[in-house]
């Protein structure tokens, strides 16, 4: 295996975000563990990219909507060529 450096790093993450479900005004949603894990994936990249020695990381996240077939259409996506790390899916 050839490590190879970049000068930008790509992350994608596919999780089952329901942004046309959300009620943004409950307490609690039923994907609250989803945008939870997604807030905590931002502050670490936001410290990692801090490091301005280091290349930068861009997270870029996709809703599977909790179907197998949008992940199909997700990955077909132009800018799926530039993905280093791909988290998830996540059901």
């Amino acid at each position: 295996i050839q490590n190879i450096v970049k000068d930008r790093y790509h992350i994608a993450l596919l999780f089952p975000f329901q942004w046309k479900e959300i009620d943004w005004n409950a307490i609690q949603r039923s994907n609250q563990y989803v945008l939870d894990f997604y807030a905590g994936m931002k502050m670490a990249i936001d410290s990692l990219n801090a490091d301005k020695n280091a290349a930068p990381i861009e997270l870029h996240a996709y809703d599977t909507e909790k179907d197998v077939s949008k992940v199909g259409q997700i990955v077909k996506y132009n800018e799926w060529k530039a993905v280093d790390v791909v988290i998830g899916p996540m059901f």
